[in-house]
């Protein structure tokens, strides 16, 4: 009867471990379900990462045509037209109300000179990122 105690006794303790280490996983669990719920959550307007796009900038006879060619769908108001190192629009100002930018969309800029550096950038914050740079050709 001696061993039968003693079995018990380890029995118990198994399970008291067993059951530690299950609230332990659990708990492990929930922090990470919630840190990454939380970065979703309050991740400013659900934006973060740069988009991955394709825009292209053509000549036409009195400026450029910038165009979504593919790739993400891309807030309008995040996109920037840059010329010669100035901004000189926003797509949502350009597009008239358009909150999206998706493949097929395009925008005119005039007054744009042959030559001229032209950048469209994404921006976001403080984040000045460009998708798409070149120097204005002859069509």
């Amino acid at each position: 009867m001696a061993d039968e105690s003693g079995d018990s006794g380890r029995n118990a303790a198994l399970i008291v471990a067993v059951g530690v280490i299950g609230v332990v996983v659990i708990l492990a669990v929930a922090v990470v379900g919630a840190a990454i719920a939380g970065s979703l959550v309050l991740a400013p307007d659900g934006d973060p990462a740069v988009p991955t796009v394709s825009i292209t900038v053509e000549a036409t006879e009195n400026g450029i045509t910038v165009s979504h060619d593919g790739g993400d769908a891309i807030r309008s108001d995040r996109l920037h037209v840059v010329v010669d190192g100035d901004r000189r629009t926003v797509w949502a100002d350009a597009a008239e109300g358009d909150d999206e930018v998706t493949e097929g969309d395009q925008i005119t800029v005039d007054g744009v000179a042959y030559g001229a550096a032209v950048r469209v950038e994404w921006r976001f914050e403080e984040e000045r990122i460009p998708v798409a740079e070149t120097t204005v050709q002859r069509a």
